[in-house]
């Protein structure tokens, strides 16, 4: 099938860019994924919700892709991985919550990232959701499930949110943002950026693996650090695990990751089958 673009319109009139002729749609269905646009406060009638209420913000964006998913006929179960981003790191306590209720028995992987600032000052929390519709009418492999309330986070105590290390969807597999954290649930490598991201290509290679990938299976990678000067520590550890495989990239500096001691992260996304 050819692509389904979903809600097309222009920026010109509306509310972030009411005076550019930026053309674009809020969801692209393409053969089984689902592609959409980040979700905010932003209505899909064109208004904004939760001015100063990060809460309030995420619930509607939530809502916003449930609606989106329906139109692209897939459903909120087909969620494989969410980023989300927030303007303070503090946000996490109140956005979290609203996220669990409604991704409750979902079990997607998730990045979350404290950024300097989203499209406008009253932009405190945005999300990316990737959804793959199963073939078949099957269900996703989600790979060693966890609850963050059993994951001690201060921030978030008793939090009753279900997660995936890792996703396999038909044959894309999504992985959880990896870090300095083990399997075994400790931390490798703080104050240190090189050994954090050591332990995650490590990490990454053993979830590739549970879920029937090769580490010559990654197709792109998007990294995180906290201090531009990072990444001559870590780019030479990540050239030598990914030596042969040749991916996409993209890296970014970010202000804060879900933990104060973590200074790297890295998003893997990977096509079994697909090989060098």
């Amino acid at each position: 099938m050819g692509h389904v673009r979903i809600r097309k319109g222009s920026t010109r009139g509306g509310y972030l860019l009411p005076d550019m002729d930026y053309r674009a749609c809020q969801a692209v269905r393409a053969n089984d994924q689902v592609f959409l646009t980040g979700a905010t406060g932003l209505t899909l009638g064109g208004g904004f919700v939760g001015k100063g209420d990060p809460a309030a913000q995420a619930d509607n964006a939530m809502r916003v892709i449930r609606a989106l998913l329906e139109e692209a006929g897939a459903r909120m179960e087909d969620i494989c991985k969410v980023t989300t981003y927030m303007t303070d790191h503090a946000y996490r306590k109140e956005v979290y919550p609203v996220l669990a209720e409604h991704l409750r028995g979902v079990n997607p992987v998730s990045t979350g990232l404290a950024i300097p600032g989203l499209a406008r000052p009253e932009l405190d929390f945005e999300i990316d959701a990737f959804a793959v519709i199963p073939r078949d009418g099957g269900e996703h492999r989600r790979i060693r499930t966890f609850n963050v309330r059993d994951e001690t986070d201060p921030s978030l105590p008793g939090l009753d949110y279900g997660l995936s290390r890792a996703v396999r969807a038909n044959d894309l597999v999504f992985l959880q943002g990896q870090t300095g954290r083990t399997l075994d649930g400790g931390f490798v490598g703080e104050g240190d950026p090189a050994a954090q991201a050591d332990n995650a290509m490590r990490v990454a290679r053993a979830l590739l693996e549970e879920a029937g990938a090769r580490m010559e299976d990654i197709c792109k990678v998007i990294t995180y650090v906290k201090d531009a000067a990072h990444r001559a520590e870590v780019y030479p550890v990540l050239a030598e695990h990914l030596r042969g495989v040749r991916p996409v990239s993209t890296g970014l500096v970010v202000e804060e990751f879900g933990r104060a001691e973590v200074d790297f992260e890295i998003d893997v996304f990977a096509v079994v089958g697909g090989g060098v």
